[in-house]
């Protein structure tokens, strides 16, 4: 029988009893071996192999295949090895295969119609998500607050974060010895430190329309290449006003449907000069409050125009430096009224395509009276 549960039943997740591994070197503990292992290759990696793994015990005679010339001293890392050269998995639905059971199976919810989807839904909110580590994820960044968030701390540098993925990431930029290392494009000149900022590079700029899986709008006919894009789109568009959940700033009138936003308008509008983190440009004294700020700037003045990535317009032969310029360009030139999303003052007539717009007028003409 086929297990399904209503988007608004509870969710009981129960954690099973696992024993912690410990790292002989810090205090860092974890429940999953693999923990320790990528643990010990982030902050230990000056030390020998053989040494890195003295932490679950003597380093034994290594485990060595008889078809190829692998090697290790860790039996899970050589059954791994054993699983993924003599097994494939092949969908039934396309020609794609993988040696990754994990790998297959994600592959495999592209072929699962929405109806026959099982949904995990929030208690709090009409969210309801594919996967449970998506809900997870959801209510800590939705309605958990800071003070009962369990932090991951960085051991070498102030930061902290919410998900072990973000501080893995974090580490592998700032501390590792893999910090030179430039994931390449191989149809452009593009480098990049990470790996899946390499993938959203060749999905926008070299992936044609037949290779991309497009999301698309449930309500409408939009779709997009990002299914953050499409969130953002269905929060903006079609989500009902009483069931958004907004940010608000506890020190002015401020509120936002984005916690990012929120954040970002703290740091410029509340955060004094000098306890501010200044992002600087290593190139002249122009110093910024935000990294996106500091990414025009270089792509304005210092990049010369050959190494300009152009977003293209797919009208005329407009295009410009950032995906936002391109976007209001569209709106502003081939998008018909009746389409347009208008931004209207609730003081006065006027209204306009731009939500800057509509700011700044308020501000020239409203200020007294907001």
């Amino acid at each position: 029988m086929n297990k399904t549960r209503n988007v608004t039943a509870p969710l009981m997740i129960r954690e099973p009893k696992t024993r912690l591994h410990y790292c002989k070197k810090c205090s860092f503990k974890t429940k999953s071996i693999f923990g320790i292992k990528n643990h010990l290759k982030l902050y230990h990696t000056t030390t020998l192999l053989t040494e890195l793994f003295s932490c679950m015990g003597n380093s034994p005679e290594p485990y060595r295949c008889t078809i190829c010339n692998f090697q290790t001293p860790l039996m899970v890392n050589f059954k791994n090895h054993e699983t993924t050269n003599m097994s494939s998995y092949v969908c039934d639905e396309c020609n794609f295969k993988t040696d990754s059971v994990l790998v297959f199976s994600e592959h495999a919810r592209k072929h699962v119609s929405e109806n026959e989807v099982r949904r995990y839904g929030c208690q709090q909110c009409l969210y309801a998500a594919k996967r449970r580590d998506h809900l997870k994820r959801h209510i800590l960044a939705k309605h958990t607050s800071s003070d009962n968030i369990k932090w991951l701390h960085c051991q070498r540098c102030q930061f902290k974060a919410k998900h072990q993925t973000h501080l893995k990431r974090h580490v592998l930029v700032k501390h590792s010895q893999l910090q030179n290392k430039r994931f390449e494009c191989e149809h452009c000149e593009y480098k990049t430190k990470r790996n899946d900022a390499l993938k959203s590079h060749v999905l926008a700029k070299h992936a044609t329309s037949e290779d991309i899986r497009w999301h698309q709008c449930e309500h409408c006919s939009y779709r997009t290449k990002w299914r953050s894009d499409l969130a953002r789109h269905v929060l903006l568009n079609h989500l009902p006003m009483k069931d958004i959940s907004w940010f608000k700033c506890e020190q002015c009138p401020f509120e936002t449907k984005w916690r990012g936003g929120l954040k970002a308008h703290k740091k410029l509008r509340h955060t004094a000069d000098e306890d501010i983190k200044w992002i600087r440009c290593e190139q002249c004294p122009y110093k910024a409050k935000k990294s996106s700020y500091l990414k025009k700037h270089v792509l304005e003045k210092h990049t010369a125009v050959k190494d300009i990535n152009w977003f293209k317009c797919d009208y005329c032969e407009f295009k410009a430096k950032q995906r936002c310029n391109l976007k209001q360009h569209v709106v502003a030139r081939h998008t018909a009224p009746e389409n347009v999303k208008w931004f209207e003052c609730e003081l006065c007539v006027y209204s306009t395509k731009w939500k800057g717009n509509l700011e700044k007028h308020q501000q020239a003409k409203h200020s007294s009276l907001i």
